[in-house]
């Protein structure tokens, strides 16, 4: 059987959700690839038994694949994607909240929660005081609550695509291979993630394989996923700022939301900061592998029964 999985080459994001992808079907599936649709090489003769597509797809290149499977990220499902959803044989969502978002436009929805990397590495220590940041390409990270909030010297913010003009001293700017970054990962105590939506987000699993303090927004997907005496929970509040980019085009993608942490509390919880026992450090990564294991097993079952 023949797998092809399609989606843009953003750099970030989307490219680990089709590596991870890539590499679960390879462990049940010898033939399979990857394509990017923004890659000049790319040919919309493309075909195969099955289709994998992710985030965006095109319309005229699903009767190409006996099966088409689209795995969406709702918050960027815009009214082209949401109008043909009836045309796949399942509908992918990674939240229950997504499931419920979705079902007027489609009886094929699916929800499983997803995979992302370990990034632990046994030989690295931590500083103890430092913040980390990583707002990668996104525009949903509330990186601009973080760069009001935390003093410079104190944060770590590895912004790959130079998106932020900020004065912060440990302002990376470059792409980071996988072993710095773990580095970097591991040496910061203190990992933020007040994201306004995730359908996933994998900065924040990322960070809880390292066993690290997470101070994050309860959006759906996290308070769905997270045991809450793991990390340190920010309460939301749903509405609008057109200040922040991510809502500026609301009218282009109906189901986007957005929900901000109060600053107040976000605020508080940095300058007063306290981490929990450090025996969570363990309970953290050990919560991490199981999730993983668990939802990796759903995703190996529901591929060989497609």
């Amino acid at each position: 059987m023949k797998i092809s999985i399609i989606t843009s080459d953003n750099g970030v994001g989307l490219k680990t959700d089709a590596n991870l992808l890539f590499d679960l079907l390879k462990s049940i599936n010898s033939d399979v690839d990857i394509h990017y649709f923004n890659n000049s090489e790319f040919q919309k003769t493309e075909s195969g038994d099955v289709g994998v597509w992710i985030q965006n797809f095109i319309v005229e290149m699903l009767p190409n694949f006996k099966k088409n499977i689209f795995f969406i990220n709702e918050e960027w499902a815009g009214e082209n994607e949401l109008s043909n959803l009836k045309l796949f044989d399942v509908v992918v969502c990674k939240s229950k909240h997504a499931k419920k978002l979705l079902s007027p436009y489609s009886n094929n929805i699916e929800q499983f929660y997803f995979i992302s990397n370990d990034m632990y590495a046994s030989s690295e220590s931590c500083s103890k005081t430092k913040f980390l940041h990583f707002p990668g390409r996104s525009i949903q990270k509330n990186t601009e609550l973080v760069l009001d909030c935390i003093e410079q010297e104190n944060l770590t913010l590895i912004d790959s695509y130079d998106r932020y003009d900020c004065n912060i001293s440990n302002h990376i700017t470059s792409y980071l291979p996988k072993e710095q970054l773990q580095s970097i990962l591991m040496s910061n105590y203190v990992h933020l993630c007040p994201s306004l939506y995730e359908s996933w987000g994998h900065y924040l699993f990322e960070s809880l394989s390292t066993g690290q303090e997470i101070i994050c927004s309860k959006i759906p997907v996290f308070e769905e996923v997270l045991d809450p005496d793991l990390v340190h929970f920010l309460e939301v509040d749903k509405r609008e700022d057109v200040a922040y980019e991510y809502c500026r085009e609301l009218n282009k993608f109906p189901l986007r939301e957005a929900y901000f942490v109060n600053r107040s509390e976000f605020d508080n919880k940095i300058h007063e900061f306290f981490p929990r026992d450090i025996i969570l450090e363990n309970s953290r990564r050990k919560f991490f592998s199981h999730l993983m294991a668990e939802n990796k097993n759903k995703l190996i079952k529901f591929f060989k029964n497609i």
